[in-house]
């Protein structure tokens, strides 16, 4: 016997199975948005494994997502991130999970895919920081190297000894903001700088070094500002190493003489309250056995509105050698900037893979604009 069902009975179903259908698709959309997170946490970012200058304007989602997907998957990989290394810097450092989390999400909100891919793949916690390269508001270098290149660069009666980036000291490790109107004293010789925030290894400047160039970042200061770097127990200088605004992540580049002794040698004061990291990248001492030899090389890419990109210049391979040159420092301008006018967008750079200094812009001034990208490369050669 067949039964009829009733127009109520009817009705239910069909709301059964509006409800059915809206649990589905509730159930899709978090796997979507958990798929992107897994995607972008677990995929290499792209350009990477290229190694060539990305000189197309990289699209402002991911794998196409839309912007919340994408957002969220940004979430899930700095959370993933985090986690991860938040158990080693209170071995390390002493410092509470929670305290780092917090000193450490100003400076990765500005982070982008090119640097959060292989933070995520470091299997070092050294590794994952040097692959969270600092992007600052600003940056001015002090070596003046020209495109004739140069031997040893004298300070005194020392001469310029490049070294590779070392970390020296990093607040954020220690949850060790410097107050406003305080004075960091710090190391920068000696077997390691953990205490500062720093790496755990000797970073290669000797005892008797007369002076360092190290570059000076800082992360997300409570006011704007200015610090003053200067060998300790010296007299601070009336002149700025660096200006801030509340909020920003700026550095610069800074030759600063080395305090005789095996105590702190170098000592910053800043303005306002802030993070610091401190990188040295060479000293002043005896003469080396050898010397660099420097070229300039120049890349110009164009940049659409309302995009962003990272266009490289790349230094050259030595044949001899059979390496790339070094990338030692580097510049990036607009080249189609109207003096007096705002610049098109925000513009930053660093080295990048040692051989290739990269530039990130974003470009909202309605047309298209060019960047000019300065790598420059260096060799060591016998004197």
């Amino acid at each position: 016997m067949r039964i009829r069902a009733t127009h109520g009975e009817k009705t239910m179903k069909n709301r059964r199975l509006r409800a059915g259908l809206l649990v589905l698709s509730l159930v899709s959309a978090a796997a979507a948005v958990g798929a992107a997170a897994y995607r972008y946490a677990a995929a290499p970012v792209a350009g990477m494994a290229a190694g060539h200058p990305a000189d197309a304007a990289a699209s402002p989602t991911r794998d196409g997502l839309p912007e919340r997907q994408a957002a969220a998957a940004r979430d899930a990989s700095v959370d993933l991130l985090l986690d991860r290394w938040a158990g080693h810097v209170e071995r390390v450092y002493g410092t509470a999970p929670a305290a780092w989390k917090r000193a450490m999400r100003p400076s990765l909100a500005r982070v982008g895919e090119r640097e959060l891919g292989p933070a995520l793949a470091a299997t070092s916690f050294d590794a994952m920081m040097a692959a969270l390269v600092l992007q600052p508001t600003s940056a001015v270098s002090s070596r003046g190297v020209g495109p004739e290149g140069a031997k040893a660069v004298p300070a005194g009666d020392g001469a310029y000894n490049v070294l590779t980036p070392c970390r020296l000291v990093d607040t954020r490790n220690t949850a060790s903001r410097i107050d406003a109107g305080s004075i960091l004293d710090i190391h920068v010789s000696g077997a390691g700088y953990g205490a500062q925030g720093g790496a755990a290894s000797d970073c290669g400047v000797p005892a008797d070094a007369k002076a360092v160039v190290v570059n000076v970042t800082v992360v997300q200061p409570d006011a704007p500002g200015y610090l003053s770097v200067f060998p300790r127990g010296a007299a601070m200088p009336l002149a700025s190493s660096l200006n801030y605004a509340a909020g920003a992540i700026a550095g610069n580049e800074i030759i600063v003489g080395k305090a005789a002794g095996s105590g702190p040698a170098v000592s910053i004061y800043s303005y306002a309250r802030t993070d610091v990291v401190v990188d040295v990248v060479g000293f002043f001492g005896a003469a080396p056995a050898k010397s660099l030899s420097c070229q300039k090389v120049v890349w110009v890419s164009t940049l659409p509105h309302a995009n962003y990109g990272s266009p490289s210049a790349e230094c050259p391979f030595n044949y001899t050698l059979y390496r790339y040159s070094a990338a030692v420092g580097g510049s990036c301008r607009w080249l189609d900037q109207v003096q007096g006018t705002p610049p098109p967008g925000q513009l930053s750079g660093a080295v990048y893979s040692g051989y290739r200094y990269s530039c990130e812009g974003d470009n909202f001034s309605g047309v298209d604009q060019r960047i000019e990208t300065t790598a420059i490369c260096c060799d060591v050669v016998p004197l």
